[in-house]
């Protein structure tokens, strides 16, 4: 007779604590995304906030309170640990969106910019170029010298594009591979010009403008790495035509800074902007574009009745963000030769632009704040000698996008992260602000955050500022900072006005779109897919041609005219 013993009942598992959590987590989830909040990316970094401590709160149900047996618990935690460790060992972040949201990549692969070739031309060959080649040796009113277009501010003048692009697509001219990196191109005689990490070497590369063929490369042994901005360099190069025939001036991310012959592709100079001003590499490197400053300037002569002789002087204006009155440098455009340095501030990424401001030229510069000094002088203007005029505070936030002039002495300045917008007014600053007195601030028109602008530059058009407010579209009444309209996700993209009318906007994921540039009603007219994955480079619109990249890839299309 079989013995009777008392069966053992299962083991109940306490779900309700998970389930909690759980809910806890969705509600948190919930108010991160339906509340007010600063930025996208707030609530992006939020969310991840979220969901590491709902998983802690999940191993610790697991372990104390879950019901299970201690080996399962055990065995579970182990393999949780486990799995953290081969993800850790086998995953790394590369890059990540403007809303901060992680690309993953496993750790073996190589980094697309170490697959290419390294043997590119390092001379012009223009003396024989093949045919349907663009001419190296001329310029044109169409080129793109310089960032943000001819005159440094996102626009592009003379140029009509047509409207319909159903019955008028643009045509694909060309696509190449190009090395990692955020700079963008430049367009000067015939040649589409811009900066590309390939393996360890920080690369200036020119390419034909009408083939996309190498012309020629110039090669320093430098890398920059950041799984944040992407590695590479970020600083969009300078062509000025003027100086010696032709010269294109680079910045790289590490603080190299070359002067390279136009058609030929060879180093006239070079110098480390970063070690001469005993400057530290900022977070993301050295991202502001050099500036060309052309001032006459009036010798003192030796004979008291003499007028003085006057003569132009040319130089490259750099940011180094070292302190010591040497944030901001001025060199010789033609022989490097150290000219002035000013400025007690870090470099931001946003490049220094000139500007006329209560009747006075000066070099604008966004940088990244002033080193110990109250009130913080975040926004500044230098004279073309370097004398600093005045400043303005800001927010202790990343600073990319460009300060924006407006009519009636006024400027605009916008940031990301929740900062939002100000407009500064210049009216009295030709009777208040004493020569050299740079403790003179602007009074501040309006503030809000109608237009948070993070790594987009924002454009004017007859009475409004257009830009992308967090990823979004927005248009902006710049009298009273009040928004017309907001519509249109491009995520984190760049922004051009072309032809003082239409809008032509590459996304951050690599859609080229044609938008009306009116206060009236948001209206796209067309768009297509010029590039694949995050796309932060700004475009290039020379005539017809735009010239779009990211850190894997670049591609020219002929827009149609109107």
């Amino acid at each position: 007779m079989p013995s009777m013993q008392p069966s053992q009942s299962p083991r109940r598992i306490r779900w309700w604590p998970a389930v909690l959590v759980l809910l806890l987590a969705v509600s948190a989830l919930a108010w991160v995304w339906i509340s007010p909040a600063d930025s996208r990316q707030v609530r992006v970094m939020s969310s991840m906030m979220v969901g590491a401590v709902t998983f802690l709160l999940l191993i610790a149900w697991m372990l104390f309170v879950s019901g299970l047996r201690w080996w399962q618990r055990l065995a579970l935690f182990a393999a949780a640990i486990a799995a953290i460790v081969g993800l850790a060992l086998s995953l790394e972040v590369r890059e990540v969106s403007g809303d901060v949201v992680p690309h993953l990549s496993f750790k073996w692969t190589k980094r697309p910019d170490e697959r290419l070739a390294q043997d590119l031309p390092t001379a012009s060959t223009a003396a024989a170029q093949p045919a349907g080649s663009a001419d190296t040796t001329a310029t044109t009113g169409n080129d793109f010298p310089q960032f943000l277009g001819p005159h440094r501010n996102a626009t592009v003048p003379g140029v009509t594009l047509a409207r319909d692009w159903s019955t008028q697509p643009p045509e694909e001219v060309w696509r190449r591979e190009v090395g990692a990196g955020n700079s963008g191109f430049v367009v000067a005689g015939g040649l589409a010009i811009t900066q590309e990490q390939r393996g360890d070497d920080e690369m200036v590369v020119a390419y034909d403008l009408l083939t996309g063929e190498p012309r020629w490369s110039y090669a320093a042994a430098t890398r920059h790495v950041s799984p944040l901005s992407g590695d590479g360099p970020c600083a969009t190069p300078l062509v000025a035509p003027q100086v010696e025939g032709g010269t294109v001036y680079t910045l790289g991310a590490t603080g190299h800074l070359a002067a390279i012959d136009l058609h030929q592709g060879t180093a006239r100079w070079t110098r480390n902007v970063l070690e001469e001003a005993g400057a530290k590499k900022p977070e993301y490197g050295l991202c502001t574009s050099p500036l060309l400053v052309v001032r006459d300037v009036t010798e003192a002569s030796p004979d008291d009745d003499s007028e003085g002789e006057q003569r132009t002087e040319v130089s490259v204006v750099v940011v180094t963000g070292a302190g010591g009155d040497a944030s901001l440098v001025a060199y010789d455009a033609a022989t490097g030769d150290p000219r002035w340095a000013a400025g007690n501030y870090r470099a931001g990424y946003a490049s220094p632009t000139l500007m006329t401001l209560g009747g006075r030229d000066q070099i604008v510069i966004f940088h990244g704040g002033s080193e110990n000094l109250t009130p913080s002088r975040d926004v500044t203007g230098h004279a073309l000698d370097g004398q600093p005029l005045w400043h303005a505070s800001w927010p202790r936030v990343q600073r990319t996008s460009q300060p924006v002039p407006l009519p009636g002495d006024r400027l605009f300045v916008s940031s990301g992260y929740g900062a939002g917008a100000k407009v500064f007014d210049f009216a009295a600053f030709g009777q208040e602000a004493a020569a050299g007195d740079e403790s003179w601030a602007p009074p501040v028109v309006w503030e809000n955050t109608s237009l948070k602008a993070k790594l987009t530059q924002v454009v004017y058009r007859d009475g409004y500022l257009y830009g992308l407010d967090d990823g979004i579209l927005v248009s902006v009444d710049a009298e009273t900072g009040e928004r017309a309209w907001k519509r249109g996700r491009y995520g984190h993209g760049q922004t051009l006005l072309v032809g003082g009318e239409l809008l032509l906007i590459l996304s951050e994921k690599g859609v080229v779109a044609l938008v009306e540039a009116v206060p009236e009603a948001y209206n796209e007219l067309g768009r297509f897919d010029a590039l694949d994955g995050r796309t932060w480079n700004t475009p290039a619109l020379a005539g017809p041609y735009l010239i779009v990249r990211n850190t894997r890839e670049a591609v020219c299309y002929r827009l149609p005219l109107g």
